[in-house]
């Protein structure tokens, strides 16, 4: 059976999908890749251009997708568009990856307004364990290692690739600002999507922003610790692991610290007004091309991060 292929991007409530409502609707297969049945995901994504084997991929993973008892295979995975942390190189790669694994598949990628998805996605950075600011990690560029290239979010060359690979037809582009707006037309519309049955989602399905970022004092305090403790951005700490942990930094922040002192404060992250501008003018003609071309509108917003 041919699957559905979620392929990202990043913070735009894949881990609420992926936990709350694929595994409520009864005519579809979760497949991801921490679960049994889907280590070919990360395969997918990791294997080098000279070992990397379609055919032999497909058939390590036939029986992961026929175990659903005919309900279709939903795969989920959002680093099927890249990492935005070392430049995401591979999109192109990856694309091409699937299309020779599924040229059947249907595709479905979730974009967000990129200021505010530039916004979260250094949250995350930090919150992972990063310790650059944002300027800096905006200013590296290939050969070092980590660095956001702001091509990445160039969604409609992005939808351009798989269009192309995959026929228009196949494709579909939904948005964040739409999940937030309206859960139930934007899940009615992955659905239909999909060709399956409309979801009635109770209470116990959590909500699309459940995932909510550190506070901008404690995202300053979690950066400094950074600089000491393991992560993958910091191999070499000056810290050891059983000592302290970045993760452990951040939940004492998160769970202890934010809310007695911070409260609902707004996650942000500092950027100069005038990088804020050149960026917002560098994605407007994509944003624009992407609902002209592809009917998708992209709201922009001075969202200030």
């Amino acid at each position: 059976m041919n699957p559905i292929l979620h392929i990202g991007y990043q913070k735009t409530a894949t881990s609420w999908l992926q936990r709350e409502v694929l595994p409520r609707h009864p005519e579809l297969a979760p497949v991801l890749h921490y679960e049994p049945g889907g280590e070919w995901i990360e395969e997918s994504v990791g294997a080098h251009p000279f070992t990397f084997d379609a055919r032999a991929l497909r058939a390590a993973h036939e029986a992961a997708l026929t175990a659903g008892a005919g309900r279709r295979p939903f795969v989920s995975y959002e680093a099927w568009v890249g990492d935005p942390y070392t430049g995401a190189r591979n999109t192109l790669q990856n694309a091409q990856r699937l299309h020779a694994l599924f040229p059947r598949a249907r595709v479905v990628v979730v974009v967000r307004e990129p200021l505010d998805m530039l916004a979260s996605m250094y949250r995350q950075f930090v919150q992972e364990g990063g310790a650059l600011g944002l300027a800096q990690l905006l200013a590296r560029r290939y050969p070092e290692r980590i660095h956001f290239d702001p091509a990445f979010l160039f969604y409609d060359d992005l939808v351009d690739v798989y269009a192309r690979l995959f026929g228009r037809e196949r494709v579909l582009v939904l948005t964040f600002e739409a999940l937030r707006a309206d859960r139930r037309a934007f899940l009615d519309a992955l659905f239909a999507f999909c060709g399956v049955a409309p979801l009635e989602l109770d209470g116990h399905a959590g909500s699309a922003n459940d995932n909510r970022g550190l506070s901008p004092a404690s995202l300053r305090v979690q950066r400094f610790s950074n600089r000491f403790l393991r992560s993958a951005f910091n191999p070499a700490p000056l810290v050891p692991s059983r000592l302290l942990t970045y993760a452990g930094v951040r939940r004492v922040l998160q769970r202890g610290v934010d809310p007695r002192l911070f409260g609902r404060a707004r996650p942000g992250a500092a950027l100069p007004a005038a990088l804020r501008a050149e960026l917002r003018e560098l994605y407007r003609p994509h944003n624009a091309r992407l609902a002209r071309e592809h009917g998708v509108p992209v709201r922009e917003q001075g969202y200030d991060v």
